[in-house]
């Protein structure tokens, strides 16, 4: 702010409160005198430090224009480093914005180093964002690339590759510009594209916004390629400042097994303690559904025989209970309350642990039914309870289960129940998008073929066959509700299960795991 500007805040006079009775609106006018008076000292400050800076120097102004401010800029060390830097006038104003309301030292290395410039600009630039609505993606962009540079040459500034002037960065440097990447946005519009889930309609449950936030726009999908760089690249933090760090550990979890599940790639992170503790902690919340997983042997019997892939199945039913008890809570009149935890964060720290878990699963052989269960989990999981915000993915999910039941004859040889790959069929059917027509029809000639010896005569009948397995009503009713609507198309069904040609089933390999 220029002088001119300055002195112009001085024309307000001061209100008087002299002969008001009203008790309450006399102090009302002394505390609103106080402020002004209060802010009137700041400005005369500012005014005269100016002042004496213009008066002690010769050196020309630098006056600079960004978006409607004007911003003033004395040649000296300060202007030397803007130039030097290369930063634009917005994110100058951005730093030295915050640079004020820090102490010196931190306001020196914010200036003068530069991993901090850069983290201290996107950070800000974030929070700029939820408070002002203006879009800062360019500067957000161009400081992540920097940050990522400077952290990695940070991390290599030991090794006897790096150049000798490569400055070795502090830990606390590198924690913080860490951290940066880590912070997420706050803003909640969520804008998936349409069809992404199909026929699901997702529930968006506790904070799940930054799946779909961090995976669209190209400056979101380069800001989760840079958390992934620095994630595989964690030997040297984890050596320096350890990676169970509350939160910062978290951060970086949450990154990784995102850019993991757009890949269906194995994580690179483990799970960190605390959501270990949630899997090894009440066992009657995780492990009470006996009935579900009495009903699942029932229908796959060999299911039995992988110990893991159980537990995840029914881990993934007692999270959709959770929900589905929570949507009762909101309207007193449905169902019977169920047991859930008390705090939201076991919540997502199940579903993450789920994600993770089925990322990690390695089927042991080349059992049909350990292939379905899991490529069927995967599924679910991507339309539910982890919406992922494009559908690579699930492409590849749906076509590894269709080349699975082209392939597989297990209900002809009674090794699992028509009613389960019913339901399977079912959640392949909805998981198609409107433009996969083909994909969507096979889909639903399964779901004629497997529900023909099970009397089924209305949408509610076929609702609660669906339900002995994975369903939570909130994501899946409408969904359900729009393939029955699409049966009757297909005509009366058949007992030799579903149709296909020659060419079809020679092309019925198995798919590679992933």
């Amino acid at each position: 702010m220029d002088i001119t500007a300055l002195s112009s805040r001085f024309d307000s006079a001061d209100e008087d409160w002299t002969g008001l009775s009203d008790q309450k609106k006399r102090k009302q006018l002394q505390n609103r005198i106080n402020q002004r008076a209060h802010r009137t000292r700041k400005l005369r400050a500012q005014l005269a430090a100016l002042q004496a800076e213009h008066r002690g120097k010769d050196d020309r102004e630098h006056l600079l224009r960004g978006w409607g401010t004007t911003i003033v800029l004395n040649s000296g060390p300060s202007f030397n480093l803007y130039q030097d830097a290369s930063l634009s006038p917005v994110e100058w104003e951005i730093l030295t914005f915050v640079a004020r309301a820090v102490e010196d030292l931190w306001e020196r290395r914010l200036l003068e180093i530069p991993v901090m410039r850069h983290s201290v600009i996107l950070v800000t630039c974030l929070d700029l964002e939820f408070l002002t609505g203006r879009d800062y993606t360019p500067i957000r962009l161009r400081n992540v690339n920097a940050t990522i540079r400077q952290i990695v040459a940070g991390l290599g500034s030991d090794s006897s590759s790096s150049p000798k002037s490569a400055r070795k960065l502090r830990q606390d440097e590198i924690l913080f510009a860490v951290m940066a990447l880590a912070k997420t946005s706050r803003s909640t519009s969520l804008t998936p594209a349409p069809g992404v889930f199909g026929l699901f309609t997702p529930p968006f449950p506790f904070g799940l916004q930054f799946l779909n936030l961090w995976g669209q726009d190209m400056s979101d999908r380069t800001h989760c390629m840079a958390m992934q760089h620095i994630t595989r690249s964690r030997d040297k933090l984890i050596h320096n400042m350890g990676i169970e760090t509350p939160g910062f550990a978290e951060a970086l979890y949450q990154f990784d097994l995102l850019e993991s599940a757009k890949t269906l790639s194995r994580p690179w992170m483990p799970i960190p303690t605390a959501r270990l503790d949630v899997l090894r902690g009440d066992k009657r919340l995780l492990r009470g559904e006996t009935a579900f997983q009495a009903r699942l042997i029932q229908a796959v019997p060999r299911i039995s025989c992988y110990g893991p892939l159980l537990d995840i199945l029914c881990d993934l039913h007692m999270y959709c209970s959770w929900i589905q008890t929570l949507q009762d809570e909101m309207e007193p009149e449905l169902g019977v309350k169920l047991p859930y935890p008390d705090s939201i964060r076991d919540f997502t720290m199940l579903r993450d642990t789920i994600e993770h878990r089925l990322l990690t699963y390695e089927t042991t052989d080349n059992s049909m039914e350990e292939q379905i269960c899991w490529t069927v989990a995967l599924i679910f999981t991507h339309c539910v309870i982890f919406p992922l915000p494009n559908r690579g993915p699930l492409e590849t999910l749906l076509g590894r289960l269709r080349r699975l039941l082209r392939s597989t004859g297990l209900h002809e040889h009674g090794n699992v129940d028509e009613t389960f790959l019913a339901w399977v069929s079912m959640i392949g059917a909805m998981a198609c998008s409107p433009t996969e027509e083909d994909r969507r029809q096979f889909f639903l000639e399964c779901l004629v073929s497997y529900t023909a010896a099970v009397p089924v005569a209305s949408w509610f009948q076929l609702k609660g066959i669906l339900q002995r397995f994975l369903w939570l009503d909130r994501a899946c009713d409408t969904g359900g509700q729009a393939i029955w609507e699409m049966l009757p198309s297909f005509g009366p069904s058949t007992e030799d299960g579903p149709h296909w040609d020659d060419k079809d089933r020679s092309n019925g390999s198995l798919v590679e795991c992933v």
